[in-house]
């Protein structure tokens, strides 16, 4: 039998043992609580990760699915478990597939882990899959990746389609385009060139092969080591575009200009280089036409004698001429890129040099530049600048100049102060032969006086006389003597004739009745002396007040319509004349108006145009002014208005008391 001892000391053991039982079943249970936290960890990654996974067993029954499998095949995962993995697989793929699954028993590194299938839901839809399978290890169990590449097939379809279309469209544009590739040595190996080469070179793309030096060797000479550097330029800078320009020999001789463009890429570690190459002969030629072009233009511009200027649509200058220069004072280097207004308000006079003046030239260009419209003169004005320390007159013009980004003004500007100058004593010299003018036709006037009275006081009383003697002698002299009688009769008659020319002569050089009647009479009497001879029935209207016009407007008056009349009656052809004369507020007033021939260009030397100046003239003397005008067919008016001037009556009776008192008659 133990002793107490012993059995104590079992006991003891036992204790130990039972504590350290319970530590093992405590961390058991702790181990037993990981585990499955963990497997609900990957249970959950499994079941929501992004790619659709499948476990399935050697007998292909599907073990376990996650959500983007079952949204996949179109099936809750719960009706998907337990079904076998190929319910889910084409037939076209099944045999594939099988002989992949029968290998992967036997030896797992024979078949593909990764391939593509079609794959077939639940309700017959058919997707493009990409799978990958992964054999679980110590287990008969695999677990499959599912990527959907429909879409991707798709694309390449449709990528394909667009290829097939693109080498249409590079077939029927006129660039050349071409692809080639490029060795580690910067050889060149062609694979592509499209048909256009030959309409463009009169060459096929079979000509040149995959040998891309052929198309060098056509390019002159001297512009290959340009050509070479960019290309080395775009190799070094991949994904950068290249651009030159090259003159080439085409198949027939001729020598064309081309431009050259294309970007390098790298495509499964093979440099590839696309490009393009277009014919641009015509342009080059316009290029040369047009720089020639401008050459000249700014030959012409810089040598022009008128001063030019030219603004951009921002109010800059960007043109400024020599003559330009010389006019301003402003050398062309100090007015580029300045504001037009700047330029004005320096150009401006002392007098006017205000900020009003400034904000008055600036507000109206900076209008224009938003509108177009010149708010200011444009043709052919008058200015004056203060340049060099002088006042200048200049005569400028400007022009607007429409572009796509808004409007541009120039403006050609020509010095005139010495012109005006000239001009000043032109007017001065006019004023003054006028003045001569007037004088010398009152003093003709009243020689014209003197004249008619002289001729009527002395030669006429003289023919009087010499009638009355001839008469007596015809009184005395005996009947029987009938040739003396004769004779007698005919000296009559030819005195009779000398009475009615000097009566004739004496009216023309100036009618007594123009002073001793008034102008009224003396129209009158013209009137009808016209209307006689010429058979034209002039009417003559004139008011009472007639009578109170004073000289020198009275004899001037009579001598315009008399001019007048003339036009009418002799030139025009007509066979209605109206006269009118009228006194209105001390305004004279005539008017003649006739039914004749119309004339609308009266040449300068014509007789009418002659009159027509002179009556210009006698009116202008007299501060009056006179309106001329014509009908489209027949008929012409002249309506002439003259006020009454005392300062001029009085200079008319010093003229003629002067000439009274140098010719006494």
């Amino acid at each position: 039998m133990p002793s107490n001892d012993s059995i104590l000391e079992e006991l003891k053991l036992l204790r130990e043992e039972n504590k350290e039982l319970k530590q093992r079943e405590a961390e058991h249970k702790a181990t037993l609580e990981q585990l499955e936290k963990t497997s609900l960890e990957y249970k959950t990654l499994f079941e929501n990760t992004g790619t659709a996974t499948v476990i399935f067993d050697d007998a292909k029954t599907i073990k376990m699915c996650n959500r983007k499998f079952a949204e996949l095949a179109g099936l809750p995962v719960k009706e998907i478990i337990g079904k076998n993995w190929e319910i889910f697989v084409s037939e076209k793929d099944k045999v594939r597939l099988d002989e992949n699954h029968r290998l992967r028993t036997t030896d797992p590194d024979i078949p593909p882990q990764n391939y593509e299938f079609e794959f077939v839901d639940s309700k017959g839809g058919k997707k493009n899959i990409y799978i990958e399978i992964v054999r679980i290890e110590n287990s008969d169990q695999r677990i499959a990746s599912l990527l959907d590449i429909t879409w991707l097939k798709n694309t390449d379809s449709e990528l394909k389609e667009s290829l097939k279309q693109l080498e249409a469209i590079t077939a029927s544009i006129p660039n050349i385009i071409w692809k080639a590739e490029v060795d580690s040595e910067g050889q060149f190996t062609n694979t592509y060139i499209s048909e256009s080469i030959n309409d463009l070179l009169g060459y096929s793309p079979n000509s040149f092969g995959h040998n891309w030096s052929k198309y060098f060797n056509l390019i002159l000479p001297k512009y290959l080591p340009q050509i070479m550097e960019k290309f080395r330029e775009g190799f070094k800078n991949v994904g950068k575009t290249i651009s030159f320009v090259y003159e080439i020999k085409k198949a027939n001789g001729e020598i064309a200009w081309f431009s050259s463009s294309g970007r390098a890429f790298y495509e499964n570690g093979i440099m590839k280089i696309y490009g393009s190459n277009i014919e641009i002969t015509k342009s080059k030629k316009m290029e040369e036409a047009l720089k020639e072009s401008e050459e000249k233009y700014r030959g012409f511009l810089e040598n022009a004698t008128e001063a030019i200027l030219l603004t951009d649509e921002d109010g800059n200058i960007i043109e400024w001429n020599r003559a330009m220069e010389i006019l301003s004072a402003i050398p062309k280097e100090e007015a580029l890129n300045r504001k037009l207004w700047d330029i004005q308000f320096q150009l401006t006079i002392p007098e006017y040099k205000t900020d009003e003046i400034f904000s008055s030239i600036k507000t109206k260009l900076v209008q224009f530049y938003k509108d177009g419209n010149i708010h200011f003169p444009s043709k052919n004005y008058e200015i004056k600048i203060y340049a060099a320390g002088k006042i200048k007159d200049v005569l400028q013009s400007s022009f607007i100049i429409k572009t796509s980004s808004g409007y541009r003004l120039a403006s050609i500007s020509w010095e005139i102060t010495e012109r005006n100058k000239l001009k000043g004593e032109l007017e001065k010299t006019n004023k003054q032969l006028k003045t001569f003018t007037r004088h010398i036709q009152i003093l003709i006037e009243e020689e014209k006086r003197y004249a008619a009275q002289e001729i009527h006081d002395k030669l006429g009383q003289g023919l009087s006389a010499l009638k009355i003697d001839l008469m007596r002698v015809n009184n005395n002299v005996a009947n029987s003597d009938k040739k003396v009688i004769k004779s007698l009769s005919e000296m009559k008659d030819l005195i009779d004739d000398l009475i009615t020319i000097h009566h004739r002569i004496v009216m023309n050089l100036r009618p007594g009745m123009l002073d001793d009647l008034g102008i009224g009479t003396a129209l009158g009497w013209y009137a009808k002396e016209m209307s006689e001879q010429y058979k034209t029935n002039i009417v003559l209207t004139t008011s009472p007040e007639e009578l109170k016009i004073p000289e020198p407007y009275s004899t001037e008056c009579f001598r315009i319509a008399q001019e007048a009349i003339k036009i009418s009656a002799i030139n025009s052809n007509s066979e209605n004349v109206e006269v009118m004369l009228w006194l209105e507020k001390n305004i004279i007033f005539l008017t003649v108006r006739d039914d004749g021939e119309s004339a609308k260009e009266e040449k300068s030397n014509s007789a009418n145009s002659v009159v027509l100046l002179d009556i210009k003239e006698r009116v202008s003397a007299l501060m009056g002014d006179m309106n001329f005008s014509e009908k489209t067919n027949k008929g012409r008016s002249i309506k002439i208005r003259i006020p009454i001037n005392e300062n001029l009556t009085d200079r008319f009776e010093k003229t003629v008391k002067n000439f009274r008192i140098t010719n006494p008659q």
